[in-house]
C-alpha cells in the first residue's frame, strides 16, 4: 500500500510540473485573443464560471500565483515575469483582479 501510495503521488508531482510547462509554454495573445475564450478562462481562474477545456489553468493558476513561481526554476521565473507583464499591460483588471485573490498577503499586525 505504501508503495502504491508513494508512486501516485510521484505520479501527481510529475502530472502537475507538466500542466505547469505546457501553461508556461502558451502563447498568451494568441490564447486570448478570443473574448469569449479569454472570459471563461478567467472566469474559471476566479471560479465565477465552468473551466471545461481550461481546468488545467484552474489546477496550476492560483498555486503559482500565490507562490510567486516559487517553485520555478530560472527560465520559468522568467516565462512566469513575461506572462505578468503581458496580463498587466493588456488585461489589467482581470490581472488585478487574480492578484487580489490569490497573491499572498502581506502577514496582518
Amino acid at each position: 500500500m505504501k508503495t502504491f501510495l508513494v508512486f501516485f503521488l510521484a505520479a501527481l508531482a510529475l502530472a502537475a510540473a507538466a500542466d505547469f510547462s505546457d501553461i508556461m509554454d502558451v502563447d498568451l495573445k494568441e490564447l486570448l485573443s478570443d473574448e469569449a475564450r479569454r472570459k471563461q478562462i478567467f472566469d474559471c481562474i476566479m471560479d465565477e464560471g465552468e473551466c471545461g477545456d481550461y481546468q488545467i489553468y484552474k489546477d496550476v493558476v492560483p498555486g503559482v500565483v500565490e507562490s510567486q513561481c516559487g517553485k520555478c526554476t530560472p527560465e520559468q521565473k522568467v516565462k512566469f515575469d513575461e506572462k505578468n507583464k503581458f496580463l498587466s499591460e493588456n488585461y489589467p483588471n482581470e490581472f488585478n483582479a487574480m492578484v487580489l485573490k490569490y497573491a499572498p498577503k502581506p502577514a496582518e499586525k
